[in-house]
């Protein structure tokens, strides 16, 4: 670290590298052995005019749980705990990702069943079946 004289800020080295824990996948998008996985993480990192890192993060978090068609079903308050935001904090974040075509509601909500949604890529590719 370096200090600069006239302004006391800190600067970090350019050759700093923040390595992950060994066990941890979470943030490896090339380690996901499913192509489809891979390739949906990857278009949620992309940079696109509204997307925001807590959208990302959701969006991320949901991706642990979707199946090998890219269907996943996770309530909102669950996702909200997991994360310490609101309730309506999470449904704005994957209402994002819906606008950002980076996911689809198969099925609503109702009564205490949450509803489920299908990974997209915002390309138009699809995500082939059980690959």
């Amino acid at each position: 670290m370096r200090t600069h004289a006239d302004t006391g800020a800190v600067s970090l080295p350019r050759e700093r590298v923040i390595s992950r824990p060994a066990d941890d996948e979470w943030f490896s998008p090339t380690e996901v052995p499913d192509p489809n996985l891979r390739h949906w993480r990857f278009a949620t990192l992309a940079r696109r005019k509204g997307m925001t890192n807590s959208c990302r993060v959701v969006l991320w978090l949901l991706s642990g749980a979707m199946d090998e068609d890219g269907v996943v079903s996770v309530p909102a308050a669950e996702l909200a705990g997991t994360l310490g935001i609101t309730v309506r904090a999470a449904r704005e974040r994957i209402a994002l990702g819906e606008k950002l075509g980076l996911l689809v509601t198969v099925e609503p909500a109702r009564g205490h069943t949450p509803p489920v949604y299908r990974a997209t890529f915002p390309d138009g590719s699809n995500w082939a079946a059980g690959s």
